[in-house]
């Protein structure tokens, strides 16, 4: 991931997960949680879902009451789809699992512009440091939608670790960003 940085331009980063109600949304408000705190100023974050499922749909309820209970700020959110055509304007793209990134692979400009696109979980070194969790699918952010709190709690603790690696990557400049003419 390292390589050419832009520090003289707004760097746009958008999580992507299936139906951006859930994971997507933790990873698009604890970002902005944590950029204000490290005063990355620069720095846009948006989110959205491979699917259409819940596209105009509020965040589940379920991922509000656990960023409110974790001390998030409100927000307010409306799912939506993601758009190849947003690839050009957009510095990274975050998928939150596997499936998630072969979806966004198959977008045609995404497809030219790959170096944009890359999986939460790469970015966190604590994931193997569990003897247990060495299968690729590891390398996804668990969905709780179909769970209970307890899911809720996990997935918001490694989205936590995932986004506190990007963004201290992006502070350190030892992470890729490349800016196109908008």
């Amino acid at each position: 991931l390292e390589g050419n940085f832009v520090t003289n331009d707004i760097i746009r980063v958008n999580f992507v997960c299936a139906g951006n109600i859930c994971r997507s949304v933790m990873a698009e408000n604890v970002a902005r949680s944590y950029a204000e705190v490290m005063n990355l100023t620069s720095i846009e974050f948006s989110s959205s879902g491979t699917g259409a499922w819940h596209e105009g749909n509020e965040a589940d309820p379920r991922t509000h009451r656990v960023l409110k209970d974790n001390k998030y700020p409100d927000f307010v959110h409306v799912a939506r789809q993601y758009q190849d055509s947003w690839t050009d304007s957009t510095d990274l793209i975050v998928a939150m699992d596997q499936s998630n990134f072969t979806s966004l692979s198959t977008h045609p400009i995404l497809a030219r512009n790959r170096s944009k696109l890359l999986l939460l979980r790469d970015l966190d070194g604590k994931r193997f440091s569990d003897s247990r969790m060495k299968s690729n699918r590891d390398l996804d952010v668990p969905d709780p939608y179909f769970g209970d709190r307890e899911g809720f709690e996990t997935t918001l603790r490694i989205v936590e670790r995932g986004v506190q690696e990007l963004l201290d990557r992006i502070q350190n400049q030892t992470i890729s960003v490349l800016s196109y003419k908008r």
